[in-house]
């Protein structure tokens, strides 16, 4: 798994930070997350398209934390982000990863929260569902 290259799986995945966490919509399966600590960081670096040891290397940088650490980290949050459909593998291995602020932060383990209580209304379409009276709800 190390070697693949992974990325937002789908345009239909929407992402925003908010302070020190992190929310995602799948638009397809009207599921949204929420995640923080490490994930966002996890996150920021992976969704352009990343190898896993190039995000080893940022969160090594980015946290104190051993490499044996966030190895694991790491692997625990691709294993989480991949189940839930928010990454898949992906040609791209973008060089480009986020730079650090310089100091590194304290250790704080990654998680992932999964909702489905809106998934009826995320699944609505109104834009593209005007031509009726009212919007009509995507089989999931």
């Amino acid at each position: 798994m190390s070697a693949s290259a992974y990325a937002v799986a789908s345009k239909s995945i929407i992402a925003k930070s908010f302070d020190s966490e992190l929310t995602l919509i799948n638009l397809d399966t009207g599921q949204y997350f929420a995640a923080g600590g490490s994930a966002v960081d996890f996150w920021e670096a992976i969704s352009p398209g990343a190898t896993v040891a190039r995000v080893e290397q940022m969160l090594l940088a980015r946290y104190l934390a051993s490499e044996e650490v966030v190895k694991i980290e790491v692997e625990k949050l691709l294993r989480l982000f991949l189940e839930h459909g928010l990454l898949a593998e992906s040609a791209a291995t973008g060089d480009e990863i986020p730079a650090s602020s310089g100091q590194q932060k304290p250790w704080e383990s990654g998680w992932l929260e999964v909702y489905g209580d809106m998934k009826e209304l995320l699944l609505l379409d109104p834009i593209h569902d005007v031509e009726t009276e009212w919007p009509v709800a995507k089989k999931a």
